[in-house]
């Protein structure tokens, strides 16, 4: 049974993943910023886009620890 309960709670936390950022998108209208693998993400209500600077390059990011 116990296992069952972390099995759970991991499945969950997985599915949830960026609901957070794609909620604070739909409240405020704005996307926000996310760092993954080295590229800054914007994060819409929709999905997800590489940001790109002024220089029309891909931003990059160092992951948080």
């Amino acid at each position: 049974m116990k296992t069952a309960i972390i099995l759970a709670t991991i499945l969950v936390a997985l599915t949830a993943c960026g609901e957070a950022q794609r909620n604070y998108s739909y409240m405020t209208g704005q996307p926000t910023e996310l760092c993954h693998g080295g590229v800054v993400y914007l994060q819409f209500t929709s999905g997800a886009t590489p940001m790109y600077g002024t220089n029309n390059l891909i931003r990059t990011c160092e992951n948080p620890k």
